[in-house]
C-alpha cells in the first residue's frame, strides 16, 4: 500500500463473523462493495481470512455460504486493476480447493521470528498476564525450549504462554498463580502441537 501511496483498511476476519445465518456473507459483501466504491481504492487486508472457511463442509457450518461468498467476489474483482485483496493466515483447517487455487503463485511465506526475537515476544505476553517464570526456568532451558519454537508464529507464541498460564493455574489450584514452571512450558507446547494444525499446503490439492 506504501509503494502504490494507497491507503490500507485492515479487518479482522472474526470480527465479520455474525450471529445469524450468513450474517458473515452479507457483511463480506458489504465490505466488498465500500472498496469498490472507495474512490482512492484502498488496499484490502483482511487478516485470518481461514475464519471464513473453516469447517466450510458441515451442512450445519454457516462459513459453507460464507466461503462461497468470498470466492465468488474474488472472481469479480479479479479483473479490475486496482482492487487489490491481500489475506493473511496463519494457520487453515480443510481450506476449500476453491478458494487455495484463487491465490496460487501469490503466496507468500513469512519466517517465524528468530531465537531473540521469539524470547522478546514470549517475555512481553507474559508481563501483559503479569506473570514471571519460576526457578526450574534456567537459561539453558530457555534457550533450548526457544529453539524449537520455529513452528510457532507470534500469534502461536501467545496462545503458547496463555496455556502455559493456564497449565499453572490448573497445576497450583488457584487462579492467582503469578508463575510458570519448566513443566508448564513442556506441557503446553506439547499440547499445541499434538493439536496439528495444519498450514498452507498447495501440494495436496
Amino acid at each position: 500500500a506504501f509503494k502504490l501511496q494507497r491507503k490500507c483498511i485492515v479487518i479482522d476476519a472474526p470480527s465479520l463473523l455474525g450471529r445469524y445465518r450468513d450474517q458473515a456473507a452479507e457483511n463480506i459483501l458489504k465490505l466488498f462493495k465500500q472498496i469498490a466504491a472507495d474512490p482512492d481504492k484502498p488496499v484490502l487486508v483482511i487478516n485470518e481470512i481461514n475464519a471464513f472457511t473453516d469447517d466450510h463442509t458441515s451442512e450445519h457450518s454457516d462459513t459453507k455460504h460464507t466461503a462461497m461468498q468470498l470466492w465468488t467476489l474474488v472472481d469479480k474483482h479479479s479483473k479490475d486493476p486496482d482492487f487489490l485483496l491481500i489475506g493473511t493466515t496463519n494457520i487453515t483447517k480443510k481450506m476449500p480447493h476453491q478458494l487455495q487455487s484463487r491465490f496460487e503463485g501469490k503466496t507468500f511465506f513469512i519466517e517465524n521470528s528468530f531465537v531473540d526475537a521469539r524470547l522478546r515476544a514470549i517475555s512481553f505476553y507474559m508481563k501483559k498476564l503479569h506473570i514471571n517464570t519460576d526457578g526450574s526456568c534456567t537459561d539453558e532451558f530457555l534457550k533450548i525450549f526457544i529453539e524449537k519454537l520455529d513452528v510457532f508464529s507470534t500469534r502461536g507464541l501467545e496462545a503458547l504462554v496463555n496455556r502455559a498460564h493456564l497449565c499453572s493455574i490448573i497445576q497450583n489450584n488457584s487462579s492467582r498463580t503469578t508463575a510458570i514452571s519448566k513443566e508448564n512450558f513442556e506441557q503446553a507446547y506439547q499440547e499445541l502441537i499434538e493439536e496439528r494444525i495444519q498450514f498452507w499446503d498447495f501440494s495436496e490439492q
